[in-house]
């Protein structure tokens, strides 16, 4: 190991420990007061007690859906319209809705207690932009055509299937990462802990940074292509790249 590699590890050893301290103190989010007591979350010191689902549906002309959910599963598929099943939490029993506004779905309640949004299941319109920020679960979309696409995942596996977008930007903690028939521009990926793949993929150019895992390319098609891992290994399979810049602290490139 050059020395220049033994600094990167170290480094990636000292951040591996500090996200491990954040997760397990708090492993939803770190900017608010969120935890778990017992089967119930805990959102500012205060217990919602009580889960549902409230369907959301939506026709009008809007250009993007930024959503801010604390944890759940996501399983997202482009349509015509907005049409999606939104579990929340709340202290009391019906007691939240859903408002949205300028392209933001939120959760608010009537008494003003705090709430949540959990999971999100359904269809969303094509054409627009789609940001999501969450702190831990699961993120599946498939067969969207849309402009930007822009996930703030904390800790979860994100799959991005047979979709189409001006622009794809992923930042998550901890998890893995697969891209596969998918057609954009840019691609901008950054993964604290986890492993980044990308199959059938088209895009002028590409960035994937990962501290720790491999980063892996199958039947791509891409203008510029700059892979850095910490710790893992970088790979290639029947891809044309026309420029490429791969880099690894601790790890082999293919």
């Amino acid at each position: 190991m050059t020395q220049k590699q033994n600094v990167k590890f170290k480094i990636i050893l000292i951040m591996l420990l500090l996200t491990s301290s954040i997760f397990i103190n708090n492993p939803v989010s770190s900017m608010s007061a969120i935890e778990w007591d017992k089967d119930k979350l805990r959102v500012d010191g205060v217990t919602l007690r009580h889960k549902r689902v409230i369907n959301f549906t939506h026709s009008a002309d809007v250009n993007s859906l930024d959503i801010d959910s604390h944890h759940g599963e996501y399983n997202i598929f482009g349509g015509d319209e907005f049409n999606l099943t939104v579990t929340i939490y709340e202290k009391k029993e019906d007691d939240v809705f859903l408002t949205f506004e300028d392209g933001y779905l939120k959760a608010k309640s009537r008494s003003d207690s705090p709430c949540a949004i959990g999971s999100i299941k359904g269809t969303i319109p094509n054409g627009i932009n789609l940001i999501i920020d969450s702190g831990a679960g699961n993120f599946n979309l498939s067969n969207f055509n849309g402009l930007d696409i822009d996930l703030d995942i904390g800790a979860g596996k994100i799959d991005i299937e047979n979709c189409n977008a001006e622009n794809i930007i992923i930042d998550c903690g901890v998890g893995s990462i697969t891209l596969s028939t998918a057609k954009t521009k840019s691609i901008d990926i950054d993964c604290g802990t986890g492993s980044i793949k990308f199959n059938d993929v088209l895009s002028k150019n590409i960035k994937a940074d990962t501290g720790v895992g491999a980063i892996s390319a199958t039947d791509c098609t891409i203008e510029k292509a700059n892979f850095d891992t910490g710790i893992g290994s970088i790979s290639t399979d029947n891809c044309q790249i026309k420029h490429k810049n791969f880099s690894t602290g601790l790890g082999h490139i293919d």
